[in-house]
């Protein structure tokens, strides 16, 4: 069958991430022929194949608990529900007893909102997962093998985590599909679709066992936080459709990157005009001397050069990936907006306006004297332990300060020291100095002023 099929997993609230991820694949133009899923991607799936995406969106960006949960929102928050009930002996519990909150106002929603006739008549087939306490095994249906007329009670059922109260169908007890199967590849396979784009929102990952060594996986998923199962926040929803949609365009190379979202060069003779840094450059602003042990030298120089081949994008020419690299680490050292495609010119400028910001704030100003007194001052009691703890807590503020003393070439035995101490706490800040450092350079160059002088 051509076309992708698109799996979306459960996961309650991080459901908004599904969104996301379909918006993209729109503006791609990738064909879809089928979605199935388990739970939130259930409901989520059936929206989308009625063609509703608009709508479905706009209700993840409204919700509220009083439209999904029969409590009220304030109740919700003042008398903890979520932790009262989403814990293991309250799920065990409610599984024996056949107990839980009510999803009355969930179901009157999709009540009102699923068309059941559009999803029979759309060119998009559609699957779900429910699990059957009755019968102790699962049921998996595409739209064909669901009963007219019982597919808003499937899709609840599909839904129906055991702190909520189990659904009814045809006298038999149903409870959410996850329990069999979260991420639903195999029912998807089962229709003989060979390409499938999966999205995982449920934190576990889907071992490779699960499905069939032929098939064409494209896995689509979040390393970073995109809220709690039962965290019911437009706020958060929004920032979930967001992340979603770059993912996805991360996922089929549209952009690059490992943490930011980085569009690649257009042409393959761009390359990026940073010019080059030597082995001998490095070596020294890892504090390493021709006085340094040999073990050390070899230690510390490994765990430089794993941490930039982390991030590396082996898909781009050596010197571009490199530079986005340590772009990407030294972006994230001065908390530089995540969330947002970037080219490497929109990230070099962002870092440089950053570095700008740090380096005529107060608290750098403090902040310099502080490290300044503790560097100068070796002897000071507990030297070590307050060193370590400014190359933590601090590393914005000391990338800065690192730069000011590479464009003045210090080169004593106390600044070895402290690089050498950071390559090993925070080998990132290192890469980050290297990188700024050149940066700055280069702004220099093509001005023809010292601007980092007129910083100092």
């Amino acid at each position: 069958m051509k076309g992708y099929g698109l799996v979306l997993s459960g996961g309650g609230a991080k459901g908004s991430y599904e969104i996301g991820v379909w918006k993209a694949i729109k503006d791609m133009d990738i064909p879809i022929v089928a979605i199935t899923g388990t739970s939130i991607g259930a409901l989520n799936g059936a929206m989308l194949v009625q063609g509703d995406d608009d709508l479905c969106e706009l209700a993840w960006t409204n919700f509220s608990v009083e439209e999904i949960i029969d409590v009220n929102n304030q109740v919700w928050e003042e008398e903890k529900i979520y932790e009262k009930n989403f814990n293991i002996f309250t799920i065990i519990k409610n599984l024996i007893t056949n107990e839980g909150l009510e999803l009355t106002p969930l179901i009157k929603s999709l009540e009102q909102y699923i068309d059941e006739e559009k999803i029979r008549a759309s060119p998009i087939d559609f699957g779900l997962v429910t699990y059957s306490l009755t019968d102790f095994e699962p049921f998996q249906a595409f739209k064909d093998e669901i009963p007219n007329g019982q597919l808003v009670d499937f899709l609840i059922a599909s839904a129906c985590f055991p702190v909520f109260k189990p659904v009814e169908i045809d006298n038999k007890k149903f409870i959410d599909g996850g329990f069999h199967d979260n991420v639903p590849i195999s029912l998807m396979a089962a229709r003989g679709i060979k390409d499938i784009i999966v999205v995982d929102i449920s934190g576990f990952g889907v071992p490779k066992s699960r499905y069939d060594k032929d098939l064409n996986i494209i896995k689509i998923s979040n390393n970073k936080d995109i809220g709690k199962t039962l965290d019911i926040s437009p706020e958060q929803a929004k920032m979930n459709i967001e992340l979603g949609y770059l993912d996805a365009l991360k996922q089929f190379d549209i952009v690059k990157g490992k943490k930011y979202y980085i569009v690649p060069n257009i042409f393959d003779n761009e390359e990026p005009d940073i010019g080059t840094i030597t082995r001998g450059e490095i070596r020294k602003n890892l504090g390493i001397t021709k006085d340094t042990p040999k073990a050390i030298k070899k230690f510390i120089t490994r765990k430089f050069f794993r941490n930039i081949d982390s991030f590396i994008d082996l898909d781009l020419s050596t010197n571009t990936a490199i530079c986005n690299s340590m772009a990407e680490i030294t972006a994230e050292i001065l908390k530089i907006n995540e969330k947002q495609i970037y080219t490497l010119k929109d990230l070099n400028r962002k870092i440089l306006d950053r570095f700008s910001e740090i380096s005529h704030c107060k608290d750098y100003i403090d902040y310099v004297e502080n490290i300044e007194e503790l560097i100068e001052n070796k002897d000071i009691k507990g030297h070590l332990i307050r060193l370590t703890k400014e190359i933590k807590n601090n590393p914005d503020f000391l990338l800065t300060y690192f730069c000011f003393h590479n464009y003045n070439n210090k080169d004593d035995k106390k600044w070895n020291e402290i690089k050498r101490i950071t390559t090993v706490i925070n080998p990132n800040l290192i890469i980050a100095s290297i990188y700024l450092s050149m940066l700055l350079n280069l702004e220099d160059t093509k001005s023809n002023n010292i601007s980092l002088a007129k910083t100092i």
